[in-house]
């Protein structure tokens, strides 16, 4: 006999045991993905940038390059994930000649930056 609310008690728990699998297949993806990936975001000091370098230097990407026009939020962030697997270039993206120097032997480039006035 079903008591009042034992449905939903069961859907929550296998939701839960799907949630988790697909994390697991997820990870594994992007384990297998990023592996020996050259990174660079672009924007890369700011929010956005931060948590996605935390979570590529995490699946063991190659090198993450930080692409940036800020010199003191790269220090910053240096100094913050103290990774040797991570590389600062200063540099715009409005800079197409140093961009095109920037993603040399890049595998896969997130374009975060922003212009704000």
């Amino acid at each position: 006999m079903w008591q009042q609310g034992t449905h939903y008690v069961i859907w929550k728990k296998q939701l839960f045991i799907i949630k988790s699998f697909l994390k697991v297949v997820l990870n594994l993806f992007f384990i297998k993905f990023l592996k020996n990936k050259t990174i660079m975001i672009t924007g890369g000091t700011g929010s956005f940038g931060q948590e996605c370098t935390k979570c590529l230097l995490q699946y063991n990407a190659k090198k993450v390059i930080i692409y940036s026009r800020d010199e003191l939020k790269q220090f910053d962030m240096s100094n913050k994930f103290n990774n040797s697997k991570l590389r600062f270039f200063l540099g715009d993206v409005r800079d197409l000649d140093r961009l095109k120097l920037a993603t040399k032997k890049v595998d896969i480039l997130i374009h975060a930056a922003a212009l704000k006035q």
